[in-house]
């Protein structure tokens, strides 16, 4: 009952919350949405509300002033909900839970960097493993003992021995000669050599583990008057393998000389030798016939001449006749052991409008060949 009303009538008085009567909190820092519209009835002030008693002008009724309570509670609608946290958007939307804070998770990037870099440590742990075949033992431990005997060569190897061969002592300046692995090597002043490829003009010097790890046959000794550097100057093996051809190059106090020997049957056998007494006089060892029984050698006008079209010289080995067939662009052996066909050099002139020649060795020909 409100004791200033002259008509003793009952008001509703809003109730007013602990929230009404204290400070409101901080908005956020987002811009707040409208407070919700209360209905147009519920907004009118307790003045306009009151109803002059029957019989009274309404304007003779003083109308007294609100008291603070009334005001706070025309402030605010009677159904309004305390606000206790902050303003409710104008459109309220359902509430929608705050997402778990993000996993951090490494890039897929990173992530095959990582996977490859452990493949090729795996990779290079089992390359490891295998060129060393799985022996981790210390390196003193795998050093000879005085009561062992080394082996003739390396046990990876394949070493011919030659005990039927009476070759001569060697040393230093010795041409020596072994086979491994089926193929054939010669030793001369400290340096090792095999055969020469097709094609080319002087033997391949190899580099193996050391050359006393294989046993040595002496063939030929270096000459006493040698003035100059001696040299192997050519090397080559027919294609079986059994024999060699090489020749040797000796700056001797009568002048430069080339000797050609051979080794077959535990035999070491000096089979002609080239002196400058003509124009074309230094040999390189072309090819062997298919039988074996031939060897072509190119003849050049001086050591470094090789760029120049040589002259052929067909040499029979089992009895030491030879043919000279001049300067040639093309050289063959065909598929019989005594026969070959070639090209002649003629200067100024396309060597492939040059007819094919073939022949044998032993038996003169005429047949030409169209190009």
């Amino acid at each position: 009952m409100n004791p200033a009303d002259p008509n003793n009538n009952q008001q509703p008085q809003a109730p007013v919350s602990n929230a009404q009567a204290t400070p409101q909190p901080a908005a956020p820092t987002s811009a707040p949405a409208a407070p919700p519209q209360a209905p147009a009835a519920s907004m009118q002030s307790p003045q306009q509300s009151q109803t002059a008693p029957m019989g009274i002008p309404s304007d003779t009724i003083e109308t007294p002033a609100p008291s603070p309570m009334q005001t706070a509670s025309i402030q605010q609608p009677t159904n309004a909900v305390p606000q206790q946290n902050f303003a409710q958007p104008a459109n309220p939307q359902p509430a929608v839970a705050s997402p778990p804070p993000p996993t951090r998770k490494l890039p897929l990037k990173i992530i095959i960097i990582i996977a490859v870099v452990f493949l090729l440590v795996f990779i290079a742990v089992i390359a490891m493993s295998i060129l060393t075949g799985g022996n981790s033992a210390p390196a003193e431990q795998q050093v000879y003992s005085p009561e062992s005997t080394p082996l003739a060569g390396p046990a990876e190897h394949t070493v011919e021995e030659y005990p039927d061969y009476n070759g001569i002592e060697v040393d230093e300046n010795t041409v020596s000669f072994n086979k491994v692995d089926e193929s054939f090597r010669i030793n001369y002043l400290g340096k090792i050599y095999h055969e020469q490829d097709t094609e080319s003009y002087g033997p391949r010097e190899v580099f193996p583990e050391t050359a006393d790890d294989y046993t040595w046959y002496g063939l030929v000794d270096t000459p006493d008057d040698v003035i100059g550097t001696p040299e192997l100057f050519s090397f080559k093996a027919p294609p079986t393998y059994r024999s060699f051809i090489f020749i040797m190059r000796w700056d001797r106090s009568d002048g430069e000389k080339y000797e050609m020997y051979r080794f077959h049957d535990n035999q070491v056998t000096k089979l002609t030798d080239f002196t400058k007494d003509r124009a074309f006089y230094v040999p390189i060892l072309d090819n062997f016939s298919l039988g074996g029984n031939f060897v072509s050698i190119n003849i050049f006008s001086c050591p470094t001449c090789t760029y120049e079209e040589p002259e052929i010289l067909l040499y029979h080995i089992p009895s030491g006749e030879t043919r000279n067939i001049g300067r040639v662009s093309y050289f063959s052996w065909g598929d019989d052991d005594n026969a070959y066909e070639y090209r002649e050099y003629k200067e100024g002139v396309d060597p492939a409008n040059v007819p094919i020649r073939k022949n044998e060795f032993f038996v003169e020909s005429t047949t030409i060949l169209n190009p």
